[in-house]
């Protein structure tokens, strides 16, 4: 074969072969088109009813990034005046349940503050002075809570 034949068949395979490559690349760049089907979604207006959010959280705790304001005043006692006799008392120990003090949330419309609690791993929103499974609210301070459990005070910290 002479060069011209040659040339004549190899240009055109070549840019046949070059044309497939840029086919695969641009291919791959396109997005699939994804088919969507959609169906008429019919509102009822008695349906959708809006609640507006009426509580809001008393974050009534200090800053732990600003010097502390509250000073603690040093006590020195003897450790003689520390050492008292042991008594020994039998009381019979009574089980609690398992509460958690979440905190305080104050309402916007009426003022009430509401006590968040986790009682036995529910969650539960309660009124001071409120009597709820037998654990009575007694009082509420910034970062604990008093409570009474069967003529048994306990202070709760928060977590």
């Amino acid at each position: 074969m002479n060069k011209k034949a040659l040339n004549i068949l190899l240009i055109p395979g070549a840019l046949i072969i070059w044309a497939l490559i840029l086919l695969k690349i641009f291919s791959f760049s396109k997005k699939p088109e994804i088919e969507t089907y959609s169906s008429p979604i019919h509102l009822d207006p008695q349906d959708t009813v809006l609640h507006i959010d009426t509580l809001k959280i008393y974050a009534n705790y200090r800053d732990p990034f600003l010097p502390s304001s509250i000073k603690m005043s040093s006590i020195t006692k003897s450790n003689e005046s520390l050492i008292k006799p042991v008594q020994n008392k039998v009381n019979a120990i009574l089980p609690w349940p398992k509460i958690s003090y979440r905190g305080l949330i104050k309402s916007i419309k009426d003022g009430k503050e509401r006590i968040l609690l986790t009682i036995s791993d529910r969650c539960i929103i309660v009124e001071m002075n409120s009597d709820i499974e037998g654990i009575k609210i007694i009082a509420n301070y910034p970062d604990s809570l008093k409570i009474q459990y069967k003529k048994e005070t306990k202070t709760i910290s928060k977590n």
